[in-house]
């Protein structure tokens, strides 16, 4: 008798394969802690509301959370992964776009997109085994999905101490000052650029990224923190892209043929012609506190 009364019980509970993806990816993101143990979706699950923030009702045209996404898992709006990573991405864009982007949201939803975007991959790769999952995207969805991911892997790479390397090239200026006929390049111009498809080509991303990255060393001594943050996001840059592209197998672009080998000798040949005028800078203080 009470196996007849819990048939249709089981046959209410029972998931589909996308369903359970979809919740996967949910867990992902909402059990993601940093490495300090921090647990990051907890301001994600549910927006402040319009009486409370009644500015970022003004400025954010789709508000999202992770209550919502949840509710619509609950209702079966989603017929794919990629309806579902539209809404988690729509979230991570209106936090991105809200706060500032020295803030620890901003950072947490960077680093929450890159959990989603690893979960995803993950749950591809071992659905399509060595294709990765990603064969059977357009060329044109691929190169959106790998510069995102490549975007959002860089802002997010920390280091030790939990610090994004990327957090000091939030003082890089827009304007190169020795090039002001130059249009106005900062990574949060390029995360816009990224946000809305801007960027059909893998190589002009990353033309883009690396001005900032270049700029930022030409501006700054080479025992700056930002010197050195610029020159391990770049190297991390170019490892990441080489993972994504598996080196061509994915995707062939033009864009793979600088290296990690092209990159030391860049790094030495900028050191190479600032420091004398960086030892000559110091000489010249310490004599001037001798006075």
């Amino acid at each position: 008798r009470s196996g007849v009364a819990a048939s249709p019980k089981k046959a209410r509970t029972h998931t589909t394969p996308l369903q359970q993806k979809l919740t996967d990816l949910y867990e992902a993101v909402r059990n993601f802690t940093d490495n300090r143990g921090r647990r990051l979706s907890t301001v994600f699950l549910r927006l402040p509301s319009r009486s409370e923030l009644p500015d970022y009702y003004a400025a954010i045209k789709r508000p999202i959370d992770m209550e919502r996404i949840r509710s619509y898992m609950v209702q079966g709006r989603y017929q794919d992964v990629d309806s579902l990573a539209e809404d988690f991405i729509l979230m991570f864009n209106n936090a991105c776009t809200y706060n500032e982007p020295e803030s620890l949201i901003y950072r947490d939803a960077l680093l929450l997109h890159r959990a989603f975007l690893e979960a995803r991959r993950q749950i591809e790769d071992e659905e399509d085994g060595d294709e990765g999952g990603l064969g059977g995207l357009s060329v044109a969805s691929l190169v959106r999905e790998l510069i995102r991911n490549l975007f959002v892997s860089m802002m997010g790479h920390q280091d030790d101490e939990g610090r994004c390397y990327s957090d000091s090239l939030a003082e890089v200026p827009a304007i190169d000052p020795a090039n002001p006929e130059d249009p106005p390049l900062t990574l949060e111009i390029i995360r816009n650029n990224v946000d809305n498809g801007r960027y059909r080509r893998l190589d002009v991303f990353q033309e883009h990224v690396f001005e900032v990255l270049e700029k930022a060393r030409r501006l700054n001594r080479t025992d700056s923190e930002i010197f050195e943050d610029s020159v391990e996001l770049q190297h991390f840059f170019v490892k990441i892209r080489d993972e994504l592209c598996k080196n061509g197998e994915i995707l062939l672009t033009p864009a793979l043929s600088y290296t990690s080998k092209h990159l030391h000798a860049d790094i030495d040949q900028e050191k190479r012609e600032k420091l004398p005028q960086e030892i000559e800078e110091d000489r010249l203080k310490r004599e001037e506190d001798k006075k």
